[in-house]
């Protein structure tokens, strides 16, 4: 067998082997950052806090989710007011539940969550 053949034989045969090491490690490899991010949630709404937090809390957890979400109560007499002026200095929530009668007059502002996204059953 002359040099040449040798050379490509010996080349062949590293990288096969660094192939197969290389897809090993690959599939075996497990992530030692165990940090979850944490992404926080600001609603604003006028139902009471306690009948809200047992909803969201019961929700997240079973279906898994790792959200905080911070839900603020708001009197419905101030609520449109309170809302204007929290956006318009730029700390405005994340999400809002509005009052039954603020909803028309928000219509052309705000974006509905679909029921694809969350089922009215699963809501109520």
């Amino acid at each position: 067998m002359n040099n040449s053949k040798l050379f490509q034989y010996v080349v062949l045969g590293l990288f096969i082997f660094f192939i197969i090491v290389g897809s090993i490690l690959f599939a075996t490899y497990r992530s030692t950052d165990t940090a979850e991010t944490n992404i926080n949630i600001t609603i604003w709404g006028t139902l009471r806090a306690e009948d809200f937090s047992s909803f969201i809390s019961k929700f997240f957890n079973e279906n898994g989710i790792k959200y905080t979400v911070d839900y603020v109560e708001r009197n419905s007499a101030t609520f449109d007011q309170d809302l204007v002026e929290a956006l318009a200095s730029g700390d405005g929530p994340d999400a809002i539940i509005l009052p039954e009668d603020l909803i028309v007059r928000y219509i052309n502002k705000i974006y509905p969550i679909p029921y694809s996204t969350l089922s009215e059953l699963e809501f109520k």
